[in-house]
């Protein structure tokens, strides 16, 4: 019996000892396994810090370039040249040591990065070193190429920190782990928990004192919170950001801590998170401080467990620094780079927003578009940099003419563009005329040694909705317009005007189709010549000018109005060399050219609704004394439509700019049809237009 105990006591005392080895040997394996996840977390963290040093530098660099571009000042550059070569050591060490599956993605930031450097080294750098401004294309192509790099150290850093953010939860699993399984055999031994605290208790602590080391010297805001939502930990860069010492949070419940107008004056998303075990990341939340300062804070608010409700864990990061130099690398894509107006592609979305706005408010928007007259002999005769100057001192003047809540931006070359809220066409007309008096009056460089002996602007008007509802339609407007005034005598405002469209308001519902063809023809026009398209458009509106003041019958002005859109229709098929030709025609040219009446009314005998209009088509550039062409006419023998036509397109062609001559003078121009009136003109065509045009424009018939 007494073996028997002994045997017993033996076996339990072996079990036992079996038993308390076996949980030794798990606890072991269970405090290892921490012990080296807490050294990979350690490794992660630095890993992440070295990216996002590198991020900082790529967006420093960029800044610095940037800056070298416009100002050339060559410290810009000199700092250019030390982040280079920070960043190519950073680089070489993260490819070295970053995870297999990561390095492609790494690799290809070094080659992007690398491209990037070279580019600038070899393609803007010698452009500026010269202090000739760098062409559009080469700063569009450094903005992408900064872009890109912007973006994949963006990409490596987020999939670093999902790499972390993973490993810091295995932490926490295998800590709960192992905290289980010493409660369940503690019991088992007051030996093995003495042994274990004597030989496994120092490492413990040193691994406690490691993650405490982590989180309060990390630049990183971080604050823990349990499944009850109490606050359980918070490191000295959120006790100095927040400016409120952890004995004040600690064991507080987050509710009465973080919130609006709580101590932590922000709002997260905590309590969802507890409930839900699904983190949210790159919350951008901007912290007011009691003296009125303000900073922006880049948050992820992640699940400490994947049990619900489980802990959260907060870790912010300052980005006010790297905001401000987004806001200022945006600023800079919005902006022309000679003259700091804003640039075409930023008038094009703003005018769409206001065109939105207005349209929500019924009210009207106009549209501005500006050429500065001979700009292209300015600036070949004075060279680049006086252009430029020109440029600046104009953008500048600009500013000044218009309202505090107008946009102004450089459209491109010598155009300029004014988006004008709120405003109609008498406000618009107002301020155009002060933009060209302006500049007619201010005292440029060299504006005597230009034609014309000043340096004046062409200004074209749009008017929302009155003439375009959509943007794009308006800028084409207002561009039609503008040119129109260059064709003419320059240095004036021209509004927007559609003869066409002002014929439309006069058909009926059955003359629809009539209008869409003719519509149709002048947008074939259009495309192969905008000088005729816009001479017709005129001639248009001088024939309304004299049908209006003449007892004709509605369907005879109707004709002769849409004869006046079409009177050049066979120009389409004469070469524009010859249309534009600057030198003296030939008589071979000149054939050619006298042959477009013929073509035209040819064009439009295939449409039956056209038989009224051809003959005078045919016969516009017939002379009353019987002497123009093609059939040498004479007076009363001449369709009443082709006299009506024939002055109107004399007095537009003369008052015109044509490649091979300078426009006449509008006074200039009527005598020439009042000497003319008689042997060229129809008499009494001719007077009854001087007559009204002359009065409309304040002309003295002498």
């Amino acid at each position: 019996m007494g073996d028997y105990i002994e045997k017993h006591i033996t076996a339990v005392f072996l079990t036992v000892v079996v038993i308390t080895v076996s949980m030794a040997v798990v606890v072991v394996w269970k405090i290892n396994i921490v012990q080296r996840q807490t050294g990979v977390i350690s490794s992660q963290i630095n890993k992440i810090i070295t990216i996002s040093e590198i991020k900082e530098n790529v967006l420093l660099q960029i800044g610095a370039m940037n800056n070298y571009v416009l100002t050339g000042e060559p410290d810009y550059l000199n700092k250019f040249n030390e982040y280079t070569e920070k960043n190519n050591h950073m680089q070489t060490a993260l490819i070295r040591e970053i995870r297999e599956s990561r390095k492609p993605l790494a690799g290809q930031l070094h080659q992007t990065y690398t491209d990037y450097i070279s580019y600038c080294d070899k393609v803007v750098n010698p452009f500026v070193k010269v202090n000739v401004r760098v062409p559009e294309d080469i700063l569009n192509e450094i903005g992408q190429k900064q872009n890109k790099l912007t973006e994949l150290s963006t990409q490596i850093q987020e999939l670093r920190r999902a790499d972390t953010i993973s490993v810091l939860g295995d932490i926490v699993i295998s800590s709960q782990n192992a905290s289980k399984t010493s409660q369940y055999f503690a019991l088992l031994g007051l030996v093995l928990g003495v042994s274990l605290s004597i030989t496994l208790g120092p490492k413990f602590i040193r691994n406690h004192k490691i993650k405490n080391s982590i989180l309060n010297t990390t630049r990183n805001i971080t604050i823990t919170i349990d499944d009850k939502g109490i606050i359980t930990s918070i490191n000295r860069t959120a006790e100095a950001f927040f400016q409120n010492s952890k004995e004040l949070l600690l064991k507080k419940n987050y509710q009465d801590i973080i919130g609006i107008g709580k101590m932590i004056d922000m709002e997260l998303p905590i309590n969802k998170i507890v409930n839900s075990g699904i983190g949210v990341c790159n919350l951008e939340r901007v912290y007011n401080f009691g003296d009125g300062w303000k900073s922006v804070l880049n948050v992820d608010c992640l699940p400490m467990s994947e049990r619900t409700p489980c802990g959260v864990l907060i870790v912010a990061r300052d980005i006010s620094e790297r905001k401000i130099l987004e806001e200022k690398l945006y600023a800079m894509t919005l902006r022309d780079s000679l003259t700091n107006l804003y640039n075409h592609a930023y008038l094009k979305r703003r005018l769409k927003e206001e065109i939105l706005k207005d349209k929500d408010n019924s009210q009207s928007l106009s549209y501005i578009l500006l050429d500065i007259d001979d700009f292209k002999f300015y600036n070949d005769r004075f060279g680049h940099q006086a252009g430029d100057a020109l440029l600046n001192e104009f953008a500048k003047l600009l500013k000044k003419c218009v309202r505090g809540n107008d946009v102004v931006g450089r459209y491109g070359g010598d155009e300029f563009a004014v988006i004008l809220p709120k405003a109609g066409r008498s406000t618009a007309l107002m301020l155009a005329e002060r933009i060209r008096s302006t500049v007619e009056k201010h005292p440029f460089n060299n504006k005597m040694l230009v034609p014309g002996n000043n340096i004046t602007v062409s200004i074209g008007v749009a008017v929302y909705p009155d003439d375009a509802c959509e943007g794009e339609e308006l800028i084409k407007l207002a561009d039609e317009a503008m040119y129109r005034c260059k064709q003419n005598q320059k240095n004036g405002v021209q509004l927007y005007f559609s003869a066409l469209k002002e014929f439309q308001k006069e058909l009926k519902e059955s003359e629809k189709t009539m209008y869409n063809s003719v519509k149709m023809l002048l947008g074939i026009i259009n495309s192969k010549d905008r000088d005729t398209y816009l001479h017709l458009e005129k001639v248009a509106e001088y024939v309304e000018i004299i049908c209006s003041r003449m007892n004709l019958d509605e369907n005879m002005k109707k004709d002769i109005k849409i004869a006046a859109f079409l009177h050049d229709l066979g120009k389409i098929e004469i070469p524009r060399t010859i249309l534009h030709k600057t030198e003296q025609i030939s008589k071979e040219e000149w054939s050619i050219i006298r042959q477009h009446p013929k073509w035209g009314a040819s064009m439009l005998r295939s449409m039956q609704q056209m038989d009224s209009i051809i003959p005078l088509i045919l016969h516009h550039h017939e002379r009353y004394d019987g002497n123009g062409y093609p059939k040498g006419l004479k007076g009363e023998d001449i369709p009443l439509g082709a006299r009506i036509i024939a002055v109107a397109d004399s007095f537009d062609a003369m008052t015109t700019l044509r490649p091979y001559r300078k426009p006449k003078s509008i006074a200039d121009a009527i005598e020439e049809i009042v000497i003319n009136s008689g042997t060229q003109f129809d008499p009494q065509v001719a007077g009854l237009f001087v007559k009204n045009y002359s009065a409309s424009c304040g002309v003295q018939i002498i």
